[in-house]
């Protein structure tokens, strides 16, 4: 996979931590209500459609969103208990995520680690 794919990839599962539907703030009329939700199903689809066939949608969004909370262990411990999770997937996109959130530059553009 070149370094685009993979920044792809992970701009996608950026994007899914970030991806939030509030049906009550749509207003109290149905048509604005179903033009969010569309809306929403489609930038999820979207992002899905990046992450392509190696991810399973489920598990990269209880991993991911499970990041963002700091619920790791509550996320692992999910995965384990439901053997339908595949593990490997899991690996990858925590492996990714590290990756992508671990190195940056500071203001002398030297490498940095931020968490």
């Amino acid at each position: 996979m070149s370094l685009r794919d993979a920044d792809k990839k992970l701009t996608a599962i950026y994007k899914l931590t970030r991806l939030e539907y509030h049906p009550k703030s749509a207003g109290s009329r149905a048509s604005r209500r179903t033009s969010r939700m569309m809306r929403y199903l489609q930038e999820a689809e979207e992002i899905l459609d990046v992450l392509g066939p190696d991810y399973d949608e489920a598990v990269a969004l209880a991993v991911v969103r499970g990041i963002d909370r700091e619920e790791l262990k509550e996320t692992v411990a999910a995965m384990m208990w439901n053997q339908e999770w595949n593990l490997d997937t899991v690996s990858r996109i925590l492996r990714a995520a590290v990756k992508k959130e671990a190195w940056d530059f500071d203001r002398y553009d030297r490498l940095a680690i931020t968490k």
